[in-house]
């Protein structure tokens, strides 16, 4: 009896011996894995939060890029939860590459790091040429060299180049069938294989990235919206208000003694008469005149002018059509020449109407323009900006947009538009 009592006792030992292995197995078990949450729980947490200060990054190179103090290169910068590493590299005067790498600091691994990268794209308002409405019309040997922004559908016939850019083809929601499609005709090109553009392009693009229609480094179809100040009939009460110090109605006679605008060389190249609704101004001096203007200046009628130089910063708002007839553009000429590079600084000159705008000058023409209605190109070099609800470019013009043009260069009085940005290709990269 006090064996098998013994042999039992034995027996329970050994039960609770493996028990007691098996319940401390079991806890190691239940420790280690509740460690190994713990420890994915707080790298999951750091990789998120690494993640964060990447974007982060991205986004201080966007405001720096909007500022015009964008650092090409590589830059730190650091936030409360920890530091990324940002490089900006320049693709061309419009678009930049940023890739941002975020570091954050991680108990359970040596460091947590994600990296995004994208295309930034900020073009200034002034240095784009811009057609707010449909049906614009790009026909015969055009020419488009810059950023040009077109709604609805581009289809240029003829031989029409485009270079530099970026262009962007936005679709007309307006309309019943908004498309914003790139359509080719003729011999039209866009791009060099020497110099590709940028495209954004909401509609249709059926054309390979490399020649021979079209040679691009990059095609999105995420295009930003641009929106063209309203200036029509209904704002020339304003206009008028605005104008420094010369209004040119029928109680004002136009003279060399205006602190506003002024007039060197012939004076009988000037003049003035009235039509039903209000007068006009005809100016078709020689090449020794000289249109001198300060400020903004409003003539209530239309206004024709060809064959002068100007000086000074200013706008005129004609409340009619305005036509441009022969040469027009910075004194001395020579400052300009026959191939400009850069925008004039000092004398700058714009044009405004709510209505349209023809430019027919078989010379050259330099400045900023602003029309409401069609703006109408013929014959002409343009070195400047435009803005316009319809352009339509014939017979060989040559619609130039100087790189780096920025608000700066806008006189008085032309209707300003904010800048325009393309955040393009936003993707998780590799740290």
């Amino acid at each position: 009896m006090d064996r098998m009592v013994r042999d039992e006792r034995g027996v329970a030992l050994v039960t609770a011996l493996i028990a007691l292995v098996i319940v401390s197995l079991l806890g190691a078990a239940a420790l280690t894995l509740a460690g190994g949450t713990i420890n994915q729980t707080i790298w999951d947490r750091s990789s998120g939060q690494a993640f964060h200060i990447a974007e982060a990054g991205f986004n201080q190179a966007v405001a720096r890029i909007k500022s015009g103090a964008v650092t090409v290169g590589t830059f730190n910068t650091k936030f409360s939860a920890g530091e990324a590493s940002v490089t900006v590299t320049k693709l061309n005067d419009y678009a930049y590459q940023v890739k941002s790498v975020g570091a954050q600091p991680s108990f359970a691994q040596p460091q947590a790091r994600r990296a995004v990268q994208g295309i930034i794209t900020y073009i200034d308002s002034a240095s784009v040429a811009f057609a707010d409405g449909s049906q614009g019309q790009v026909v015969g040997n055009a020419t488009i060299d810059g950023p040009f922004f077109m709604r609805d559908e581009l289809n240029p016939s003829g031989n029409a180049f485009f270079y530099g850019g970026p262009f962007f083809i936005k679709d007309d929601a307006s309309t019943l069938n908004p498309t914003g499609d790139l359509v080719l005709g003729g011999s039209s090109q866009m791009g060099t294989a020497a110099e590709p553009i940028i495209l954004f392009v909401d509609g249709n693009q059926p054309y390979a990235k490399t020649g021979p229609k079209l040679y691009a480094s990059a095609v999105y179809t995420d295009v930003p919206d641009l929106q063209m100040p309203i200036v029509d009939a209904d704002a020339m009460p304003a206009k008028r208000a605005e104008a420094d110090t010369l209004v040119i109605d029928n109680n004002d006679v136009l003279d060399g003694a205006r602190p506003v605008l002024s007039f060197t060389g012939s004076e009988s190249n000037i003049t003035t008469g009235s039509y039903p609704g209000g007068p006009y101004l005809i100016w078709t001096g020689g090449t020794t005149d000289t249109l001198e203007i300060k400020g903004k200046v409003f003539l209530d009628g239309p206004l024709t002018v060809g064959g002068i130089t100007y000086a000074g910063r200013g706008t005129i708002t004609a409340n009619g059509v305005i036509n441009v007839t022969g040469n027009f553009q910075p004194k001395p000429v020579s400052a300009v020449g026959v191939a400009p590079t850069t925008f004039p600084d000092t004398d700058v000159f714009g044009l405004v109407t709510p209505k349209n705008m023809s430019i027919d000058t078989n010379g050259k023409v330099v400045g900023m323009l602003y029309a409401y209605g069609t703006l109408y190109m013929k014959k002409v070099d343009f070195w400047g900006s435009a803005q316009t609800r319809t352009l339509n470019l014939q017979t060989n013009p040559y619609l130039h947009i100087p790189a780096g043009l920025n608000q700066s260069n806008l006189p008085p009085g032309i209707p300003q538009m904010a800048p325009m940005t393309a955040i393009s290709g936003w993707q998780e990269v590799q740290p």
